[in-house]
Order: structure tokens, then sequence, then C-alpha cells
């Protein structure tokens, strides 16, 4: 009976896969993985920048800006790094096919989250997934920032 228990097990876990949004979209020519492995190990404006717009493929990609929408509401640093922690945490199953820089500008009292994210596609990737869309009403997400097919 524990034999057939851990068949039933495996079974279930199989088919419990979550689907890959991003099967589609081709990393020959701009491979995101070996563009954060550059961003995150060499000089970001002599090496990262220059490499980044050498291979990115805006036919597959897209570059997007994000604003959070009510500054106002945004008292002290820590709580809006706490804002921003929280959900790129609730983002983080995208993290495998999408690049974010996101920053924190301004002093206590005045202060806001901008940034900038890249994809596959050239949809407002947030709409994808149930799990995205917690926090990306929050924020102002403007339509690509290069020339791309929509």
């Amino acid at each position: 009976m524990f034999k057939d228990n851990n068949k039933i097990h495996a079974i279930l876990v199989a088919g419990f896969k979550p689907k890959d949004l991003f099967s589609g979209i081709s990393k020959v020519m701009f491979n995101i993985d070996t563009f954060k492995q550059v961003y995150c190990n060499e000089d970001t404006i002599t090496k990262a920048i220059p490499y980044f717009w050498k291979t990115f493929d805006n036919e597959n990609y897209s570059i997007w800006f994000c604003e959070y929408k009510y500054p106002e509401d945004l008292t002290q640093i820590f709580m809006t790094c706490n804002l921003l922690s929280g959900m790129l945490q609730r983002l983080d199953t995208l993290r495998k096919n999408a690049f974010a820089s996101m920053c924190i500008f301004g002093e206590n009292n005045n202060n806001t989250i901008a940034g900038v994210w890249i994809w596959p596609g050239h949809r407002l990737v947030f709409e994808l997934s149930r799990d995205w869309q917690i926090d990306y009403e929050s924020y102002t997400v403007k339509p690509p920032l290069v020339d791309t097919p929509l």
C-alpha cells in the first residue's frame, strides 16, 4: 500500500507543473540569463549596458517603465523599501524570465519608486498570471521604451 501512495504522489506532483508562459520566446539572439550575469559581474556602464544593446532582441523582448502611482502615501524610506521588497518577493516566479531594476528615489516624506523591466513578449506581463497581479495596479507601467512591434 505504501508503494501505491508513492506512485499516486508522483502522478499528482507531475500533474501540477506550472505552465511556462514564455516557452515560445526565442533565446537565440538575446539570452536574459547571460545578460543578468554580465549585469551582476561586470561594470554596468562600460560592460553591461553595451552588452545589452548589442544583444537585445526587440522582436521577442520589450522594455517597460514602471512607477508607483501613490508617492504621496510613501513616508519613511524603510517603509517604501518594505513595500518594494514585498512586491518583488511576490513576483519571484517571474524572475526566471524577466529582469528589473527598481529604485527608491528621494528622502523620508518625499520619495517614490520607479524602474525598468525587461521581459519576453510585447504584452503587459503582469496580466499573464494571477499571481503577478497583486501589486501591479499600484504602478503605472508604460508601454515599451524602444521601438518594438505591438
